[in-house]
């Protein structure tokens, strides 16, 4: 038993669920959507990486031969999934992806210049196993810090 006041460290038993990631672009695109890679984060800066096999069963909307949405999580800037489509409304399009029942914090999408778009990165919780379900954003939008960057990496808005 610890003393009085010294306070205990109590592990916690519940395992953390699944989540899923839903990447969507707000734009309106004529040249298709592409994106090179996707990183995840345990912090709220993209300071620290989150390990390689975090992210699974990437999927998408539709996509190009060759360009699969496996390549946003392949480790090379060098590869790109690429939408089925090139003229996109907004919203058409989407990258998901679950990920190994670990907190992310925050998001890093790097996308190709001519072909990139504002986004709307969602996090909800995967329902069946992480096969890629998520209750609607309405029910389970998480509180949080919303960041833009531009290439360049400037901020370009913050909420």
């Amino acid at each position: 038993a610890s003393p009085a006041g010294d306070g205990q460290c109590i592990p916690s038993s519940a395992p953390q669920p699944d989540h899923k990631i839903d990447i969507d672009h707000e734009d309106e695109l004529h040249a298709g959507w592409r994106i090179k890679e996707v990183y995840l984060y345990s912090d709220g800066a993209c300071q620290d990486e989150l390990p390689e096999g975090t992210m699974r069963s990437p999927t998408s909307t539709g996509h190009l031969p060759n360009h699969a949405p496996a390549l946003v999580q392949d480790g090379s800037e060098d590869s790109e999934w690429w939408s089925q489509r090139f003229l996109l409304q907004p919203f058409e399009a989407r990258v998901s992806f679950s990920t190994a029942a670990v907190p992310v914090g925050s998001v890093r999408v790097v996308q190709a210049p001519g072909h990139n778009s504002s986004l709307r990165v969602h996090l909800g919780i995967a329902i069946g196993g992480g096969t890629g379900i998520s209750l609607p954003p309405t029910a389970l939008d998480v509180p949080g810090v919303h960041i833009q960057r531009q290439d360049g990496g400037d901020v370009v808005e913050s909420q």
